[in-house]
């Protein structure tokens, strides 16, 4: 965890540490910050998208309060586990809100795009003064409040996926059930709007709770899963058996992803175990698999062109021609080669630099040798370098290296 720690405030550390020795009712947080059964402290306050942000919002869902910094080792390490949780029951009725501690705006925004975080955050540039994490007193970071429908923390500072999960899950089983009958009615509308997955999630959650909606949720999902699972599961089948593999999985795939729990969608889940046992299927997926790759190592080598280390672009330009050939960033890394090889300078550049890489390597590989006293390993390294690269700065050392030699 880091902590914000002044020499008053080391006190005050000392006397925490005592009382996490014991059981307490408050799930062991600093005096000062808001406890389990409390309602933390109000604010209303502008997102980082300047849009109106309060607690009040939240009120009839279940929300994670996460106080949170881009230069804090434990969260970024817990981040996985919360985005994960996320996905799997946001649809449901869980929010997230994040306090940042960072000071810069630029480098937060651009965090949170890389690792997809969706949720709404509070940024005020304030670092540990920042003005909501002061108001709840917060003195270390990651700090997490699990807050119920009604406003109340519930738990605080889970750690792990699972414990996460569970708790969340206990909460929407809680939430009163007006709360539910709404979300049976906001499916319906996303229904019509075609946003299945997100409709799927929320009568999931509705058909699994004790609320009088959970009967119709299940008879929206049965509905669902017959009006729009069946005919895209047929559509997939029919692909398939016209060979379009590479359709047939995309369309499984989505109707797995959307209509999760549904029979139609762990039918297309069979149906792609089965189609990946296909030899024309497996050779579909081993190309699909190159071609991953070599896309990567093209942007590799676009990467190192950039950065003027025209010998490694040319040489992942080479083996993508050479091995991937028949993939488009293998056709793409070929032009590449051709249009390279019309710039002698640029030419004359990566000679340069392979000769550079290679003498260096022998030269060093002769030094090792010599080290471990393997002088004739380490000769013919050197009169390697002589020999090729004869009237150079390279053979030059080799001779030195040579003559120093017993």
């Amino acid at each position: 965890m880091h902590a914000k720690w002044s020499f008053p405030a080391l006190g005050v550390a000392l006397l925490s540490l005592a009382i996490l020795a014991a059981p307490t009712p408050r799930a062991a947080l600093a005096a000062g910050m808001p406890g389990v059964g409390d309602k933390p402290p109000a604010f209303e306050k502008t997102d980082l998208d300047g849009k109106p942000l309060s607690l009040k919002q939240y009120l009839g869902k279940v929300v994670l309060v996460d106080f949170w910094a881009t230069w804090c080792g434990p969260c970024r390490a817990e981040l996985p586990n919360v985005i994960k949780v996320y996905e799997e029951y946001h649809a449901q009725g869980f929010e997230i809100l994040g306090i940042s501690l960072d000071q810069d705006k630029g480098a937060l925004t651009k965090y949170i795009a890389a690792q997809k975080m969706t949720w709404r955050q509070y940024f005020d540039g304030k670092g540990w003064e920042n003005e909501i994490s002061t108001q709840w007193g917060i003195t270390g970071i990651p700090a997490a409040f699990l807050i119920d429908a009604e406003g109340v923390i519930r738990y605080a500072n889970l750690r792990g996926e699972a414990p996460l999960a569970a708790a969340v899950k206990d909460l929407l089983a809680k939430v009163p059930a007006d709360e539910m009958s709404k979300s049976v009615a906001e499916a319906t509308e996303l229904v019509a709007a075609k946003e299945y997955k997100k409709a799927a999630g929320l009568l999931r959650a509705a058909a699994a709770s004790t609320s009088p909606s959970a009967a119709r949720a299940k008879e929206l999902l049965g509905e669902l899963d017959k009006s729009v699972g069946e005919p895209r599961l047929a559509e997939a089948k029919k692909l398939a058996e016209e060979k379009k593999y590479a359709e047939a999985m995309e369309a499984l795939r989505a109707l797995a992803a959307d209509l999760e729990g549904c029979p139609s969608a762990a039918a297309a889940k069979a149906e792609m175990v089965r189609l990946a046992g296909l030899p024309e299927v497996k050779e579909l997926q081993a190309k699909e698999k190159a071609g991953e790759r070599a896309g990567e190592m093209l942007a590799r080598a676009k990467e190192r062109e950039a950065q003027k280390a025209v010998a490694g672009a040319y040489g992942l330009d080479e083996t993508l021609a050479k091995e991937f050939g028949d993939t488009q960033a293998g056709k793409d890394a070929a032009a590449r080669l051709a249009e390279m090889a019309k710039d002698p300078a640029l030419m004359a550049g990566v000679e340069a630099e392979r000769a550079k890489a290679e003498c260096e390597g022998w030269l060093r590989q002769a030094e090792n040798f010599a080290k471990n006293k393997m002088s004739d390993k380490a000769r013919e390294l050197l009169k390697k370098v002589m020999e090729k690269y004869p009237d150079t700065e390279y053979a030059k050392r080799a001779k030195e290296k040579l003559s120093a030699l017993k």
